[in-house]
């Protein structure tokens, strides 16, 4: 049988990796994760995976990482938010870019 779902967080755990506590874990407002995709704590987690397959003779080999949040909606309405500044942005430079380069050959 294999473990491939997996709560994570910082500084959750005892040195030893005894428990689970978290912050949010306590809060009876918790209501749901955000799935890990990518970053430097992404492959921490697996680390401590491979850590926790070799200790508990366990195995692990499509481990899915969730962080535990308060409001998960909330922090995905915040990332979706950064999004579409980020392309509006881009909607601005490129105007701008296109602009300056019909102001350069007269031909407007």
């Amino acid at each position: 049988m294999g473990y491939d779902f997996w709560a994570v967080g910082t500084d959750c755990c005892a040195p030893r990796g005894e428990g689970f506590e978290c912050a949010s874990i306590s809060s009876n407002s918790t209501m749901g994760g955000k799935r890990v995709l990518v970053g430097p704590a992404r492959d921490n987690y697996r680390l401590a995976v491979e850590e926790a397959a070799a200790t508990y003779n366990i195995q692990s080999d499509h481990a899915i990482f969730f962080e535990i949040v308060d409001d998960a909606v909330g922090d995905i309405d915040d990332l979706k938010s950064d999004g579409y500044k980020i392309y509006a942005y881009g909607v601005g430079i490129y105007a701008g870019v296109q602009a300056l380069c019909v102001l350069a050959t007269g031909a407007f």
